[in-house]
C-alpha cells in the first residue's frame, strides 16, 4: 500500500485513486459565476464570487454570507457547500427582477473578534465588540456596488447561520446602507442588541427563517427574540418563516429509509430558503426581496455609493 499526499496518485492494492479535484459536477453552472476574486482592505483579504444579471438599469445585488462550514480561500466551497447556485436559477432571478449575486467568503468565521471572543452568544453591542471582518466586508460591498453600477435602492444582504449573524452585524453597523436583509438560522444573541439598535433597524425590510428544534442557534435567544422585539417596536415590514416540524425535504428527491421526506438537522433552515420554499400569503421571499426599494433615486442620495 502506498499513500502520497498532494495531487499524486494513491495506490491501494489494485485500486488507483487520482486525488486531483474534478469539477464535472459544476458543468452548466460554473460558467455563470466569476469565482475566486480577491479584495483587500486594511490588510484583510476576502475572496468573493459573483454572477452578473441581465439588468442594464436599476441593477440590484443580492449578497450571500456563508455559514461556519464554508469559510476558507476557495469560493467554490461557499458556492456549492449549500444550494447557493439556485439564486441564479430562472425562477429566483425572475422573482428578484434580475439581480447580481455576490457571494463573499471569509478565511475563518464571520463573527471573529480581535478580543478572542468567537461564539455568537458572546456577541456584545457593536460599541464594545466588533467582528474583525466588518469594515473589510463593507468596503468590498461598496466597491462592488460602485464598480458594477448597482442602484443604492437595491442592495440586499443575507446569509445562513454564522452568515446570518454577520448579516445582523452589518445592518446594526450600517442601518442606512442596506435596502433589505434576510436571515436563515441566524445566531446573533438578542440580549446584546440594545433597544436603540432595534429602533435603528426596525424600518429595514427584514425576513427571518428558522425551524423548531434548532440546537445550534437557539431561536428563543436569537431569531425569535429579535423578531418579537421588532414587532413590538411596530416594525412595518418584518416577516418570519417558522417551520414547526424541523427541516425536511420538500422537493421529493430525498427520502428516509421508510420513504418519508428526508429529515435534516433542524439548524439547516437555509434548505427551505435556497429551495425557494419561504413564503407568506403566497408571496415568496425572493419575490418580496426583489420588490424592496426605498423609493429614493440615486441622484437624490448623491450617487450609488452614498448610503
Amino acid at each position: 500500500k502506498r499513500f502520497v499526499s498532494g495531487e499524486l496518485t494513491i495506490n491501494s492494492g489494485g485500486l488507483t485513486i487520482n486525488t486531483s479535484p474534478t469539477k464535472n459536477f459544476l458543468k452548466g453552472i460554473d460558467n455563470l459565476f466569476i469565482s475566486n476574486q480577491e479584495f483587500t482592505h486594511k490588510d484583510i483579504t476576502l475572496k468573493y464570487a459573483y454572477y452578473k444579471s441581465s439588468s442594464h438599469s436599476n441593477r440590484g445585488v443580492v449578497i450571500w454570507l456563508h455559514g461556519t462550514g464554508e469559510g476558507g480561500t476557495d469560493t467554490t466551497i461557499c458556492l456549492y457547500g449549500n444550494k447557493v447556485t439556485n439564486l441564479v436559477s430562472d425562477t429566483i432571478q425572475n422573482e428578484l427582477n434580475d439581480c447580481d449575486i455576490l457571494v463573499v467568503q471569509c478565511p475563518s468565521r464571520w463573527l471573529t473578534y480581535t478580543t478572542g471572543i468567537n461564539t455568537e452568544d458572546s456577541v456584545n453591542t457593536i460599541d464594545k465588540y466588533q467582528s474583525t471582518y466588518t469594515e473589510s466586508l463593507y468596503a468590498l460591498i461598496q466597491n462592488y456596488v460602485s464598480t458594477n453600477k448597482v442602484s443604492s435602492n437595491r442592495i440586499y444582504i443575507g446569509g445562513a447561520s454564522n452568515g446570518g449573524s454577520m448579516t445582523m452585524n452589518m445592518i446594526l453597523n450600517y442601518p442606512q446602507y442596506f435596502t433589505a436583509a434576510y436571515f436563515a438560522s441566524e445566531g446573533y444573541a438578542d440580549r446584546h442588541i440594545t433597544d436603540s439598535q432595534i429602533e435603528s433597524i426596525k424600518n429595514i425590510p427584514l425576513w427571518f427563517v428558522y425551524a423548531e428544534g434548532d440546537q445550534t442557534n437557539d431561536p428563543a435567544k436569537t431569531t425569535k427574540a429579535t423578531y418579537d422585539r421588532l414587532i413590538n417596536a411596530n416594525a412595518p415590514n418584518v416577516h418570519l418563516s417558522y417551520y414547526s416540524n424541523g427541516v425536511v425535504d420538500t422537493t421529493g428527491k430525498y427520502k428516509n429509509d421508510d420513504g418519508t421526506p428526508y429529515t435534516y438537522s433542524a439548524h439547516w433552515s437555509w434548505v427551505y430558503l435556497l429551495d425557494n420554499d419561504c413564503k407568506k400569503d403566497n408571496v415568496y421571499l425572493f419575490s418580496w426581496l426583489g420588490k424592496q426599494n426605498n423609493g429614493i433615486n440615486d441622484e437624490q442620495k448623491g450617487g450609488s455609493n452614498s448610503r
